[in-house]
């Protein structure tokens, strides 16, 4: 670890940085930035927890969750993203909106936007509804995660052999967007309390966390209430 690195530690009072065991799943991926842990007191931890305090408290009422989803057609030049802002005892608490360029790269900019037009500070992770969205628009969660220091969830719920080919043949040009997609690493699946299996991508969330908060925002099926109501709202707007 870099001198630089362990002298601001030292300055701001930071003694022991410990960053989370690599998980058994390739799907699940944990923050490993010095600069984030200096930056995020959640993320830091003592040797005595070795990482096991959860940084995400799911069990409690105040927890926010923002949860985007979209609607859109092929045949429209445009797509509608939502995002819900819902606390842990299912009260919705804001909404947010963007759209994105169907079959365009722009998506990632628009989940951000979202979340920067809220100007909220009590929002404690995202979830969204799938990485490749608007005809192969892809978000790149990395980035939304550097950006935010949240915790960042994708779900997706059928299995899949992957999409690369379909992005080679239907955007023959676009390496762009086959190496976003390659960066998005394997998804986990993930058995919900519903006895419903969905597929998630995560960033600055353990394994338990991440199904936990799963668990906690969803009452029925596999769709968790945040990413459900988004995506209501997403479709009555795109109608109008």
């Amino acid at each position: 670890m870099p001198a630089d690195f362990h002298s601001s530690a030292m300055r701001l009072g930071i003694m022991n940085v410990c960053y989370p065991k690599p998980s058994a799943h390739p799907g699940f991926r944990l923050n490993r930035s010095p600069m984030m842990a200096l930056h995020s007191p959640k993320k830091i931890f003592t040797p005595h927890d070795r990482c096991s305090t959860m940084t995400l408290h799911v069990n409690k009422k105040g927890l926010r969750v923002l949860g985007i989803a979209e609607s859109f057609v092929k045949t429209e030049p445009k797509s509608q993203l939502a995002g819900v802002v819902m606390r842990r005892d299912l009260k919705i608490d804001g909404f947010g909106f963007a759209k994105i360029t169907v079959g365009g790269n722009d998506a990632t900019e628009a989940v951000l936007k979202i979340y920067g037009d809220l100007d909220r500070r009590d929002i404690n992770a995202l979830l969204l509804s799938g990485t490749v969205i608007g005809w192969f628009n892809i978000i790149d969660i990395e980035k939304v995660f550097d950006k935010l220091g949240l915790p960042v969830i994708s779900l997706s719920y059928e299995e899949s052999g992957g999409l690369e080919d379909y992005i080679r043949e239907y955007f023959p040009r676009s390496e762009e967007k086959i190496a976003l997609y390659r960066r998005l690493g394997s998804r986990a699946p993930v058995r919900l309390k519903t006895g419903y299996q969905v597929y998630v991508r995560s960033l600055g969330a353990t394994n338990d966390e991440t199904k936990a908060l799963l668990n906690g925002f969803t009452l029925n099926g596999r769709i968790a209430e945040p990413v459900r109501v988004a995506r209501l709202l997403a479709r009555s707007l795109f109608r109008e």
